[in-house]
């Protein structure tokens, strides 16, 4: 009943911005009680841009706040990131080859990510990347000779952009000549690359230069107390037992930026491995809660009053509180909100589909207009 409701309330509204002349509602929202407490706003103008991945598509949305309103600056249909020198374009595309399982009809395929500076950079890394990938594909499939009944589903997909790094979840699937099903489920953080295909050997895995030695000793010791005491999860075989893992690497812990309650969070992750029937491993992962993410990476990481949020809307997912205080969007399973603390007012209410938030990055007083003319650049025709 619920997940109708929302289906239902989401079309509506819909209809109701399609309208001509539909304005923001206005009045006061029922989530003002839990803003009340927020420090006093700046007055400066703010803007908000947001990442949203659905499946493996995403959006950047450019949210513009000033003088009480809010405005829809941009829907982009990738992700914009703001980075030190400019933007850059990032999003997936997904190659499909021929089918490498003859006489059963299954097709290969993957998505890879690609960057870009400028939109008329797009046609020709669609391109170069499609050869790329075809050129991986029979690197992958060729060692599988007899007979040739393997197939492979690769997608590496966004997990978060933050400052100039991004970090990106890695997911292998496949089954090989009756082999055992294997599965693999990475989270690389990087810096992100300048135009061209994605460079698995800048991988940055997030150490002294991000976080202090003190904290990564403590993490690296944690996380090997989380092994010694079996804490790990771990793909099991078809139909067998694991009883063996092999050694983890919790000296160079990988790290895995994400959205919880209202900030961005980091795990720690260390990987181990276990063998199985044939060849290969089945890779098994110990994961370990290090807090909000490091300031190197999330300058603006605000404490969110998400408890009092949740409770008066238990379908509440994530809130953004800028920097000025004088605006804060919450996002539902349908709807991303706008609200003036100060007034309580709802500004803005916009259908928002997604599986995750991928990117927060906020622009404060002069920013906010050269980001805006900046972004109008990367918009399709």
């Amino acid at each position: 009943m619920t997940a109708l409701r929302h289906a239902v309330t989401a079309a509506c509204a819909m209809l109701v911005a399609a309208l001509p002349g539909a304005a923001p509602a206005q009045e006061r929202s029922p989530l003002a009680p839990a803003l009340e407490d927020l420090p006093a706003p700046s007055g400066a103008p703010s803007g908000l841009v947001l990442g949203l991945r659905l499946g493996d598509t995403y959006r950047t949305l450019y949210l513009l706040h000033d003088d009480g309103t809010v405005r829809e600056a941009h829907d982009l249909p990738y992700l914009v990131s703001p980075q030190p020198d400019g933007f850059h374009l990032l999003g997936a595309l997904t190659a499909t080859a021929m089918p490498a399982c003859p006489g059963e009809g299954c097709d290969w395929y993957m998505t890879d990510l690609w960057t870009a500076r400028d939109a008329p950079d797009l046609a020709g890394l669609w391109t170069d990347l499609s050869a790329a990938l075809l050129v991986y594909r029979d690197e992958m499939i060729a060692p599988f000779d007899e007979p040739r009944e393997g197939w492979y589903e690769f997608t590496r997909r966004v997990a978060y952009v933050a400052n100039g790094t991004v970090c990106v979840q890695t997911l292998l699937d496949g089954y090989t000549g009756g082999a055992h099903p294997f599965g693999e489920d990475r989270n690389d953080c990087l810096p992100l690359p300048v135009p061209g295909g994605w460079d698995e050997a800048e991988q940055l895995t997030l150490t002294q230069d991000l976080l202090p030695a003190s904290r990564l000793d403590a993490i690296r010791s944690d996380l090997g107390d989380e092994v010694a005491a079996g804490r790990f999860e771990e793909v099991t075989l078809a139909g067998d037992d694991l009883d063996y893992v092999g050694p983890f690497n919790t000296d160079a812990p990988f790290f895995r930026l994400h959205r919880e309650r209202g900030r961005t969070m980091i795990t720690a992750l260390a990987y181990g491995s276990a063998p199985y029937v044939m060849s290969g491993t089945y890779r098994v992962t110990a994961a370990l809660p290090a807090g909000p993410a490091p300031e190197a990476l999330m300058p603006y990481n605000a404490a969110v009053p998400f408890d009092r949020l949740t409770d008066i809307d238990p379908d509440m997912r994530d809130a953004f509180v800028s920097p000025t205080n004088g605006i804060a969007y919450v996002l539902t399973d349908a709807f991303l909100i706008a609200v003036d603390p100060a007034s309580g007012r709802e500004l803005l209410r916009r259908p928002a589909p997604h599986d995750a938030v991928v990117m927060v990055e906020w622009a404060v007083g002069d920013a906010v207009g050269r980001w805006e003319e900046r972004l109008s650049g990367f918009a399709l025709p």
